[in-house]
């Protein structure tokens, strides 16, 4: 049957499946829009495409909707999946297709049949897969115009019961596939048909895309570089896990270990970048020793603490044969910390994603920043500065004019800071994984928009594909042979310290950061929690005398607890900031002063004694803020003292009182930054000049008597020279 036949019959059989015997019912999926017209039949035309000015607005609005993301969710089953296909059409090869057909509704599907789905010519630009993308799947690829009707080029795999599975594979000859033989991606698919109680239709269908390129090798080679994000929301406060959320990703079949088991299911040279937020693999390590999520403790043997320390074991080692790019620690959100009096967040946590990939033996790490969307502006780039980025991860819609290149440099006080660009527009034209797509989808949309690039003579050809925070690879992932079917002519698998060492072009323009944008950061209660945890910290810090292990540990908290992952969830970033808070205020209040309860200086100059008591596990370096609230009452320099863990010492207050009475004064640790801290105590000192009064008194006492004695002792000798004149 040749292909003019086959429409015509498509037609006027409203498109039913033929089988060797007899043609099947019609259905009403197979029918045409009503509005079709004689060429949108034709299989030699190329589908309809949407407005590329109106499917560019609809794309970023809703990127912007998407923006609060939930956690990462498992993929659902679908009702037929591809597991395998050729990553592209090769002139006179067969078309193979493998996967499995699940009845996921509450009735039997009679007489189901498996067909191939085939667009008749091919997209030659990424907005035309875009807007097929954003398309109704049965407007993208109607079945009267793609399906293949061919005898044996379907499968009959009979009656499926509700919820059972059963496989299929399909096997199309190439003069079948009726192709335009032009060079380009053909939209192609499978779809399912049953019979059902409203009668026989199609029952499910899942699409993705083949690239044809009929002289592949003088086709431009296509530098693509794959980042591989081992990111998630890290719900640990240091100590325990407000949720399960991380374990479940890192669990067998979980987001995370499926992302590094895809990673090293390669045998091609092909590599990805790992974009590694260096918290997920610290709060991995810690598991595997035990943690407790709540109030619920699992042990060092328990399967979620054997399934993270297993994972921490291969990501370390995956890694460490690759290219890092490192997030600060616990990916802070960026956006939301811009242009706001936070503290040194951002620093802290990049200090602190050094120093964890540098316990780990990860070298060679280039400091990144991912903020929300990859949008920036110029608050944005100034933080990036503080933080010490060298690379930033931008969306081309962050540019008022749409960059050339996927790397470019971005105005920056700091020389050298670099962005990657991925384009919004390739992300629905299958650069960017979204969390509805399989891998194979993925794949082979990859193929699909490279090879636009390749065709493209005058075009960029280098480009950048990555996974969203989101997405978690599909059950058939291990199918999919990833790394290795991007082993085609026309691309070179490179990894972003590639694309970065052929130079950028400084942009110099301005960036789009609409005002919308600021709905999704980070609510004001989160920037406010972040403010108090850097200023107990700060206190803490300032008294230790060896600070460097409390540092770290509040770098951490702070990174964490401002993490992009809390935008759809703020409440766990405030409970983490709220645990750093209230371990800081434990510590401060681990230091505690003992004044006598009343004081009497009788004298214009006095002292008296002050008790420090240093309750923690670390040794403290202090002074004491000593005031009195009458002026007169002066004290004086006070020398910092260091007290050992546990230890109690006495500090000897010198005063000096130009006046007498009764005064108030208040006694308060003070640490290395003269910065006051813990509970203030509060005692009475009495002032008088009692001792200059007695040596007055004393002193004219002794004159009197001195003068009594001396008058005395003058009236015997005038006796006694009389008594001898007599005689």
């Amino acid at each position: 049957m040749n292909r003019v036949a086959q429409v015509v019959a498509t037609a006027l059989a409203s498109a039913c499946w033929l089988a060797p015997q007899a043609a099947m019912p019609p259905h009403a999926a197979a029918e045409p829009p009503d509005d079709s017209t004689p060429r949108a039949v034709d299989r030699g035309q190329r589908p309809p495409v949407h407005d590329r000015d109106r499917e560019r607005r609809a794309s970023r609005g809703a990127a912007m909707r998407r923006l609060p993301t939930a956690e990462a969710e498992p993929p659902g089953t679908q009702p037929i999946g591809i597991e395998t296909m050729p990553a592209r059409i090769r002139p006179e090869t067969p078309v193979r297709v493998t996967g499995t057909v699940y009845n996921d509704s509450d009735e039997t599907w009679g007489d189901v049949q498996v067909g191939l789905l085939i667009s008749p010519a091919p997209f030659t630009t990424a907005e035309e897969i875009e807007a097929s993308n954003e398309a109704a799947p049965e407007a993208a690829c109607p079945s009267y115009i793609c399906r293949i009707v061919v005898d044996g080029t379907y499968d009959d795999i009979g009656r499926v019961e509700p919820g059972e599975s059963k496989s299929y594979a399909l096997t199309v000859p190439y003069r079948h596939l009726a192709l335009s033989g032009e060079d380009g991606v053909y939209h192609a698919g499978v779809e399912v048909n049953a019979g059902v109680t409203e009668g026989r239709m199609a029952v499910g269908r899942q699409m993705t895309l083949l690239p044809l390129i009929s002289r592949p090798r003088e086709a431009e080679r296509v530098d693509l570089a794959t980042l591989w994000p081992i990111t998630a929301a890290v719900p640990w406060t240091g100590s325990t896990f407000l949720n399960g959320s991380l374990s479940e990703e890192l669990a067998i079949g979980g987001r995370l270990q499926r992302l590094v088991s895809l990673a090293e299911d390669r045998s091609t040279d092909g590599a990805p970048t790992w974009v590694v937020d260096p918290a997920v693999l610290e709060a991995a390590e810690a598991m595997g020793d035990g943690f407790t999520v709540g109030e619920r403790e699992f042990a060092e043997d328990s399967n979620p603490a054997v399934g993270a320390a297993a994972w921490f074991d291969r990501t370390l080692q995956a890694i460490d044969r690759d290219s890092v790019l490192a997030l600060p620690y616990g990916n802070p959100d960026i956006g939301s910390l811009a242009g706001r009096r936070v503290g040194p967040i951002l620093p802290h946590a990049r200090h602190a994603s050094d120093q964890t990939l540098d316990g780990l033996g990860v070298d060679g790490a280039i400091p990144t920043i991912w903020p929300a969307a990859g949008r920036v502006n110029a608050a944005i780039l100034d933080r990036a500065e503080q933080a010490g980025a060298e690379v930033a991860l931008v969306s081309s819609a962050a540019f008022h004019d749409d960059p050339t290149r996927s790397v470019v440099g971005l105005p920056s006080s700091r020389p050298g800071l670099a962005g990657l660009v991925h384009d919004p527009i390739a992300s629905k034209a299958g650069l960017i994984a979204q969390p509805d797509q399989t891998v194979l989808q993925w794949r082979q949309q990859i193929l699909g928009v490279t090879a636009l690039m390749a065709l493209d003579p005058d075009g960029d050809h280098s480009a950048i594909a990555m996974p969203t925070s989101r997405w978690w690879p599909d059950d058939d992932w291990n199918q999919a042979d990833l790394f290795d079917k991007l082993d085609v002519p026309w691309v070179s698998q490179v990894d972003a310290s590639t694309l970065l060492a052929d130079g950028t072009q400084t942009y110099d323009g301005t960036f789009r950061y609409p005002k919308r944008m600021e709905r999704y950061e980070l609510p004001n209660a989160n920037r406010a929690a972040a403010r108090r945890l850097t200023s107990s910290a700060r206190k803490v810090n300032g008294m230790l005398t060896q600070p460097a292990r409390s540092r770290a540990r509040t770098n951490r908290v702070g990174g964490l607890s401002t993490s992009m992952a809390w935008r759809a969830s703020p409440r766990v970033g405030r409970e983490i900031a709220r645990a750093g808070i209230a371990r800081n205020h434990e510590q401060l209040n681990g230091v505690t002063v003992s004044v006598p309860s009343f004081v009497t200086l009788s004298s214009q100059s006095g002292r008296f004694p002050v008790s420090v008591t240093n309750e923690l596990d670390e040794a403290i370096t202090i002074g004491l803020l000593v005031e009195p609230t009458d002026p007169h009452l002066q004290v004086g320099e006070i020398e910092r003292v260091t007290i050992q863990p546990h230890q109690r010492i006495a500090v000897t207050v010198e005063t000096r009182a130009e006046g007498v009475g009764l005064t108030s004064v208040t006694v308060q640790p003070l640490n290395q930054r003269d910065v006051a801290f813990g509970q203030v105590e509060e005692f009475q000192v009495r002032t008088s000049q009692l001792a200059a009064v007695v040596w007055v008194v004393m002193a004219v006492g002794g004159g009197v008597l001195f003068l009594a004695a001396f008058r005395r002792i003058r009236k015997r000798v005038r006796a006694h020279r009389a008594d001898r004149a007599e005689a």
